[in-house]
């Protein structure tokens, strides 16, 4: 993947975007740039947006412009981790001043902070996941299709101009590698279950090369980064009916995981010995067995202790 970001095609949509890009872009690009130098330009750029509700919006192209440009950049690159900084260094901020509308966005999403909880970050990370090469994608499975009807959710502009491109594997695994790589080193709530999604997406479903070659990079990334947590994760998600085939709730399975719901040791192995198998089969490309068997001695080391 190329280390000079390129600009997203919806650069000129919005005012913030051009100026957004031309920072995370020249970050991104640089080893030795500072995170937190380049997150208070960001947050000086954004403040305006803070004084109006619908402004709060705004937001949405932020965290947009930020994964466009991982998703150009190889998880296992150095300028990928420091891209992620970025993230952490944003959350790390000191809370903007309170106005009305933050207030009021903080009453709604029952927060006690704001920068700290990546706010429209969950909103904007829905819209990729629709642009996502998953099988079937999401927008087709029936809970969505149901979704589509009962008419948009407000991301930024109803929703985000970076909904309609499609994502290639690649790009996929890279953005879920910059959630992987914060999961490990925060607390953000539910951000786990965005990779249980990728784990039960890539693992718990029989399909052909060519969907193992879409998925299971992203899955990968998961146990390679934050493994340890995938791992021991003791969150409480109870089961509470069914997920209408999307896919995307704590209590969601494949058609091949008949066991307990949520994270547990069992499901785990499953995960590990599902990885093994597709490292060593002959039907996929080679950059899926390859990741599929970094996925499995990160699992192994993790389980040897």
């Amino acid at each position: 993947m190329a280390t000079s970001i390129a600009p997203p095609s919806w650069v000129f949509t919005h005012p913030l975007v051009e100026p957004t890009y031309r920072i995370v872009a020249a970050y991104s690009a640089n080893l030795d740039a500072s995170p937190e130098k380049a997150s208070e330009e960001l947050i000086a750029l954004y403040t305006p947006s803070l004084q109006e509700f619908s402004m709060l919006f705004d937001t949405g192209f932020l965290w947009a412009t930020i994964l466009h440009a991982a998703s150009q950049i190889d998880p296992l690159s150095p300028l990928h981790s420091h891209l992620t900084d970025l993230f952490l260094a944003i959350r790390e901020h000191s809370p903007p001043q309170e106005t009305p509308a933050i207030a009021q966005f903080k009453d709604i999403r029952k927060i006690d902070s704001f920068w700290s909880t990546l706010p429209l970050l969950p909103a904007v990370w829905k819209d990729f996941d629709i642009a996502a090469p998953l099988h079937p994608r999401l927008m087709d499975r029936k809970y969505y299709a149901n979704d589509i009807r009962r008419g948009p959710h407000p991301t930024t502009s109803h929703p985000g101009p970076w909904r309609n491109e499609s994502l290639t594997s690649a790009q996929w695994a890279s953005l879920n590698a910059v959630l992987a790589k914060e999961h490990a080193r925060t607390n953000i709530v539910h951000l786990d279950l965005k990779g249980l999604f990728a784990l039960i997406d890539a693992l718990e479903y029989k399909y052909g090369a060519g969907a193992l070659d879409d998925l299971v990079p992203a899955a990968a990334v998961w146990v390679i980064f934050a493994g340890r947590k995938v791992k021991f994760n003791d969150v409480g998600y109870p089961p509470s009916g069914d997920d209408m085939g999307s896919g995307r709730l704590p209590w969601s399975a494949g058609l091949l995981w008949g066991g307990k719901k949520g994270f547990s040791d069992e499901r785990w192995g499953f995960w590990k010995e599902r990885f093994r198998t597709v490292s060593l089969s002959d039907g996929v490309e080679r950059g899926t067995k390859e990741w599929a068997e970094r996925a499995w001695e990160a699992m192994r080391e993790i389980d040897d202790g």
